[in-house]
């Protein structure tokens, strides 16, 4: 139970080992996590942090990518924001998944329990993610 922040550059090449790191710091003590789940988690924070980086921070190292993780016992949560420019769409359910517009973002929306997008002019995209605990009994 608790808040961590991780800011990486905007360098494709650092996203495996912070990743790597934001599952350790998972506490599987607190939040029973499942290959399933850990599956997940880790699909969709590859999917929204890349996304940050190519998409909008345009790959500028000089523009760093802010996760947040907070945890508890019947979930976890995390915030990705970059400084580009806006996300327009908010219902990815449409899409196709053949093409390759939008569909990172469509995958991410089945796959965690809760998606909420929030672009603020002038700072940037924050993305927030939430996957409830399933094993907890209150959930």
């Amino acid at each position: 139970m608790g808040n961590k922040k991780y800011i990486i550059h905007s360098d494709i090449n650092e996203i495996p080992i912070l990743i790597k790191e934001i599952l350790k710091d998972i506490d599987v003590n607190i939040f029973c996590m499942n290959e399933d789940c850990f599956f997940k988690i880790k699909l969709v924070l590859n999917e929204l942090i890349s996304n940050a980086v190519i998409h909008g921070n345009l790959n500028d190292a000089g523009k760093p990518v802010t996760i947040e993780m907070i945890t508890s016992e019947r979930q976890v949560e995390f915030n990705i924001a970059d400084q580009g420019a806006g996300v327009c769409e908010r219902d990815f359910s449409s899409y196709d998944l053949i093409s390759e517009s939008n569909r990172g973002l469509m995958i991410c929306q089945n796959m965690c329990d809760k998606i909420d997008y929030c672009y603020i002019e002038g700072k940037g995209n924050t993305v927030s993610v939430v996957f409830i605990n399933k094993n907890d009994a209150n959930a």
